[in-house]
């Protein structure tokens, strides 16, 4: 029930009070980590308004300006905050974080993390585009088209490229997920969406057998449902 009451108390109530004290009280008290940062995040997204967004991400930067720059923690928070971002909406400030990720990815020694780096970047632009475009309950329609489109011919551009790439790597699943989430996000034809939707449904097959098939399950279905919002279009 606190929960529920969480979500929708006034931005200057008594309870939302207490929650930022509580978390500015351990902050105080104890090292910035990743799992505090992951509770702030879970905090603001829990807001409908998106009020507490920027108190969570001070957090989140907080603590990434802890880290050492071009370690292994460095980069690890560079992507959480990337997913922060993306998730709580903040598509700009996500797609600036995603090219710093991959500059620090073309110092690796393989070419294996600026692969996942460029992929997740097409992923983080075609999450804008199809939010800017289509989900009307965040203004689809109301912004810079012109923009918005640019945004899904990229990220379509990175994932037809990066396709072949993807497909020969060592832990492929993930990657062609993200391909076919991009292909079926921001596909110009029919088939191209309908490929997407294909690869997405190969990469669950295949992870029958995997210890997270369950939260694959998960994302499929989000995959699907997109798809099939998709194909309407073209009808």
């Amino acid at each position: 029930m606190r929960e529920a009451e969480i979500a929708v108390a006034p931005v200057g109530s008594e309870l939302i009070g207490e929650m930022d004290n509580l978390i500015s009280k351990y902050a105080s008290k104890h090292p910035l980590s990743q799992d505090f940062c992951r509770v702030v995040a879970l905090y603001a997204l829990s807001r409908s308004g998106r009020d507490r967004n920027d108190f969570a991400l001070q957090y989140v930067d907080n603590w990434i300006d802890f880290l050492e720059v071009g370690s292994t923690e460095h980069k690890v928070g560079l992507v959480f905050l990337c997913n922060a971002l993306m998730a709580m909406g903040e598509y700009e400030e996500c797609r600036e974080t995603s090219k710093r990720v991959m500059v620090l990815a073309e110092k690796e020694p393989t070419g294996y993390q600026t692969l996942v780096a460029n992929l997740n970047h097409a992923y983080y632009l075609s999450e804008a585009y199809y939010h800017r475009a289509f989900d009307e309950p965040t203004g689809a329609g109301v912004r810079d088209r012109e923009e918005t489109d640019t945004c899904g011919r990229e990220a379509l551009k990175i994932a037809l490229e990066l396709k072949s790439a993807a497909e020969k790597a060592d832990r492929k699943n993930q990657l062609l997920d993200t391909v076919g989430a991009v292909l079926i996000t921001c596909g110009q034809n029919e088939e191209q969406v309908r490929e997407g939707l294909e690869l997405c449904r190969a990469v669950l097959a295949s992870s029958a057998d995997s210890p997270g098939y369950e939260l694959m399950k998960n994302f499929f279905a989000l995959h699907e449902r997109r798809a099939f919002m998709r194909l309407a279009d073209f009808d």
